[in-house]
C-alpha cells in the first residue's frame, strides 16, 4: 500500500481521469491510466473494471489486457491473469512484459516448462532483463535442474551485481548441491549489499546448522529474528539448535 502522500496524489489523478472519461467516454486511454492508478492504490476490482472498459473501446487492446492481467494476478486470480497476458501477447507478439508476467504466473502454478518457454522469449526480446533470468532460474531450480538454475542466477549477478535476491537464490542452489562454501559466500554477499536482510541471515544460518556449526547458526538466526520477529520457522530452528547444544553439553559434562 502506498504512503499517505502517494495516496493523495493517486486520488487526485483518479479525479482527473474520471473527468476525462466523463468528457470522452469512448476514448480508451483514460480508462487505462485510471486502471493503472487504481492498481497502485491496491483497488484491484476498480482497476479490472477500467481495463475491461478500455478493452471495449480500443482496437489495440494489448496494454489493457496486460493491465487487467496484472490486476487479476494481484487480486489472487492467477488463471485469469494468464488468460489476459495471453490475449495481450496475441495482440502484440513482442510484448516482453506480458511474456515475463505470464512466465512468473506459470511458476506460481508449478507449470515450470511453460514458465521457462516464456522466459526464453523474454530474453530473446530483451537479453538484459535481469528478472527474466531470475524467474527462469527459479523454474529450473523447481525442476531440480540446479546447474541450469545457477547459470541463470549467475547471469543476473553479472548484469546487476548488487541484486540481493539473486545471491540468495544462487546460495540456495549451491546448498542443494552441497557446495557449502559457495552457498555461505553468496548469503554473505547478500548481507553485504543489504545488511538488514532477514532472509539472508536465515539461509546462512540454515547452512551453518546443517553443517553443525551451531554457534554461527544461532548468531545468524538471532539476527534474522531481530529483523523479522514474525518468522516462526527461524525461531523454531534456533530453539531446536539451542536444545541440541545444551544436550550435547550435558552429555560432555557427564562423561
Amino acid at each position: 500500500m502506498a504512503n499517505k502522500a502517494k495516496m493523495a496524489h493517486y486520488e487526485e489523478a483518479v479525479k482527473h481521469f474520471s473527468r476525462a472519461i466523463e468528457l470522452s467516454p469512448g476514448f480508451a486511454m483514460p480508462y487505462i491510466y485510471q486502471g493503472e492508478v487504481y492498481h497502485k492504490m491496491d483497488k484491484f476490482e476498480e482497476a479490472i473494471t477500467d481495463f475491461t472498459d478500455a478493452i471495449f473501446w480500443t482496437r489495440k487492446p494489448a496494454r489493457a489486457y496486460f493491465g487487467r492481467g496484472m490486476a487479476h494476478g494481484a487480486n489472487g486470480d492467477i488463471d485469469k491473469a494468464i488468460e489476459d497476458f495471453t490475449k495481450a501477447i496475441q495482440h502484440d507478439p513482442d510484448y516482453a512484459e506480458a511474456y515475463f508476467h505470464r512466465g512468473n504466473s506459470y511458476v506460481i502454478k508449478d507449470e515450470f516448462d511453460n514458465a521457462i518457454e516464456d522466459c526464453d522469449k523474454v530474453i530473446q526480446l530483451n537479453p538484459d532483463l535481469t528478472d527474466a533470468y531470475l524467474v527462469r532460474g527459479n523454474a529450473y531450480s523447481s525442476k531440480d535442474e540446479i546447474d541450469l538454475a545457477i547459470m541463470d542466477y549467475s547471469k543476473v549477478i553479472r548484469l546487476k551485481p548488487d541484486y540481493v535476491d539473486a545471491y540468495i537464490t544462487r546460495g540456495n542452489a549451491y546448498n542443494n548441491k552441497a557446495d557449502i562454501d559457495k552457498a555461505v559466500k553468496d548469503f554473505t554477499m547478500a548481507i553485504q549489499y543489504e545488511a538488514n536482510c532477514a532472509q539472508a541471515y536465515y539461509s546462512r544460518g540454515t547452512v551453518f546448522a546443517i553443517n553443525k556449526k551451531t554457534d554461527l547458526a544461532i548468531t545468524d538466526f538471532d539476527k534474522s529474528i531481530s529483523l523479522e520477529p514474525s518468522r516462526l520457522s527461524t525461531l523454531i530452528l534456533r530453539v531446536n539448535i539451542a536444545i541440541r547444544r545444551s544436550l550435547l553439553l550435558n552429555i560432555a559434562l557427564s562423561l
